[in-house]
Parts: C-alpha cells; sequence; structure tokens
C-alpha cells in the first residue's frame, strides 16, 4: 500500500478489548489489502473460495482466514460458525455484506445479505460499517491491474451495538447499516444511484 496514497478516517470508532465485525461495502480487489492497511488490530475475513488458489496468498488465506464458495448453501453456513467461533475466542471478523463484486455498477451498493447481521445479533458484538468510496476507481474489476494514482478513503464509522437485539432486528440492523455506508457513499457521487431499487 505504500505506492498508494491512503486516508483513514475514524480509526478512534474501533471498540477497544473486544471483538467486532467489520461490514465495509465491496467494489474492487483492492478492498481487503486496503482493509489490512487501515485497520490496526488483526481480524479474519470471510472470502470466496477461489482465493485460496493464489500462489502463497492462498496459503495464508487457508490457514488465516475463512474460506466460502457462494453457490454452496452449506458452505455459507459453516462459515458463519467459524466466524462466530472467532468471534467468541476475541477475534474480530470481516464480512463483506453484499457478497461478492461486479453483480451491480459502484457506486451503488447491492444489497446486503443477512449473515453478518445474524452473527451480530446471535455473539452479541458490535456492527461496524466501512465505506471505501473510490476503490473501483483507482482498481476497476477489468482494468487488468492497472490502478489508478488516486488517494484512496476508508471511512470507519461508529459501531452499531447489538446486545439486546434478537432475530427479529435482523433486517433493521442491516438496514440500519446499509443506510450508513450509502449515505457516506452520497457525499462523494451525489449525482449517481447509490441505493439500489
Amino acid at each position: 500500500m505504500c505506492a498508494l496514497p491512503v486516508r483513514v478516517v475514524g480509526r478512534e470508532n474501533l471498540p477497544k478489548g473486544r471483538p467486532y465485525i467489520l461490514t465495509p461495502n465491496h467494489v474492487s480487489y483492492l478492498d481487503v489489502p486496503l482493509m489490512v492497511y487501515a485497520i490496526p488490530r488483526l481480524f479474519v475475513f470471510v472470502g470466496k473460495s477461489s482465493l485460496a488458489k493464489i500462489p502463497i496468498f492462498g496459503y495464508i488465506f487457508r490457514r488465516v482466514h475463512i474460506p466460502v464458495n457462494r453457490s454452496n448453501p452449506k458452505s455459507g453456513l459453516g462459515a458463519l460458525q467459524k466466524a462466530k467461533e472467532r468471534l467468541e475466542r476475541g477475534r474480530s471478523v470481516l464480512i463483506f455484506p453484499e457478497g461478492g463484486f461486479g453483480r451491480i455498477a459502484p457506486p451503488t451498493l447491492a444489497p446486503f445479505k443477512e449473515g453478518a447481521f445474524r452473527l451480530a445479533i446471535e455473539t452479541g458484538v458490535p456492527i461496524v460499517p466501512v465505506t471505501m468510496p473510490y476503490n473501483w476507481q483507482i482498481l476497476p474489476e477489468k482494468s487488468g491491474w492497472r490502478v489508478l494514482r488516486k488517494q484512496a478513503l476508508v471511512v470507519i464509522h461508529p459501531p452499531i451495538e447489538t446486545k439486546g437485539l434478537t432475530l427479529a432486528d435482523v433486517d433493521m440492523l442491516k438496514e440500519q447499516t446499509y443506510q450508513i455506508i450509502a449515505d457516506e457513499l452520497a457525499r462523494y457521487f451525489s449525482q449517481s444511484v447509490i441505493r439500489h431499487s
């Protein structure tokens, strides 16, 4: 990340002395390395199982992080169970609530899946929304790894507490998180459609 100028806002919002679930928007292959740079404490992330095939990175991914096969519902449930175990051991977890990227043209925010929010309620850990507005411009999906030299921005929002919530509140928590990220994106792309209809 040294070659890319990065500005991180809101590191003080990360809960201290307890795990949390990071829920960033997902628009680029740049998202994971930028989160590793921006977040000062170790976390594990849930990512597509094909990442395990990448030389060197794949080995680390298999040993440290949580692979998921998005086309297999059993794999998704298994990944959430592993994430729950990590949270219970005090390790924070990153889950991209949009799932993969490339289904919807950015900066429009794809609909959120409920896994991260169900997990947060079941474990009582806070959700930390994160917005990365420019990654899709810096490293577009079909750029052939050509990086536009533009300052990257990571905005870490205040945590959303989940203690006292029940599974009946999953949709409310998901919508609250979605709205926070959508509002932040709208600050940079006021002429674009941000919410997916």
